[in-house]
């Protein structure tokens, strides 16, 4: 929670969620090699498209954890619900964000604006992209020649087929604990009220931020109160 740049509110408006299957490129590729029939779903890519008014610090990559864990079947789909009460869940579980390498904020529209494209500038960015689109691409196909003769390898010399069990290890860091300890068991990061109540006693945030956080009491000022009147 941000509560340190005065960010106290955090009831943000989802619009749509969109998760769907990106669509191979080419046919020859890893996720169709015959040879390699058992590492289709391992080598294919998924885009999360999610739209909303406006986002909170580290949102979408706790969202994306969130799915990760269920999709790996350790969470059951109902922890969403669970997490989302907040009557009932007022502290957030610990836990690790997903990655920030597929992140990317794409769009942005704004009510009444009209943007103005300058076309140099539009250019060299098109450069720009081309030259790291051409480099990774360059890495990707390397690495799915060597996948490909590698696990082929093992299976004709080997009587072995691995299937692709690492390429979410990247993902987020709850993937590489040994003993998974589900989410509702573990420790809880501090609520809303005591993040509050932190920086009203460092002086950062003025101690009536804590009558607009519905029920919380303004523990702060009750303290002060009292120490004054001790000292009188």
């Amino acid at each position: 929670m941000d509560v340190g740049n005065g960010v106290i509110s955090f009831k943000r408006k989802i619009l749509s969620v969109n998760i769907r299957e990106l669509e191979e490129k080419d046919t020859n590729d890893l996720c169709s090699s015959k040879k390699n029939n058992l590492f289709e779903n391992g080598y294919k890519m998924c885009v999360a498209t999610i739209e909303g008014v406006a986002f909170l610090w580290h949102q979408i990559r706790s969202i994306m954890t969130i799915l990760f864990l269920v999709g790996e079947g350790k969470e059951e789909p109902s922890i969403v619900g669970k997490l989302l009460d907040v009557k009932n869940c007022i502290r957030k579980p610990q836990y690790g964000f997903a990655s920030e390498i597929g992140l990317n904020l794409y769009d942005a529209q704004f009510d009444n604006v009209r943007w103005h494209y300058d076309k140099e500038n539009l250019k060299v960015t098109i450069s720009q992209l081309q030259s790291l689109w051409a480099e990774h691409a360059t890495k990707e196909s390397m690495l799915h020649s060597m996948l490909k003769d590698l696990s082929f390898c093992l299976q004709q010399n080997c009587n072995e087929n691995l299937i692709p069990s690492n390429q979410h290890l990247f993902s987020h860091l709850d993937v590489k604990v040994k003993n998974y300890r589900p989410l509702m068991e573990r420790p809880t990061c501090e609520s809303l009220e005591e993040r509050v109540e932190h920086y009203v006693k460092r002086r950062k945030l003025d101690a009536s931020v804590l009558k607009q956080i519905e029920g919380c009491e303004p523990k702060y000022e009750q303290e002060s109160e009292k120490t004054a009147k001790d000292k009188s």
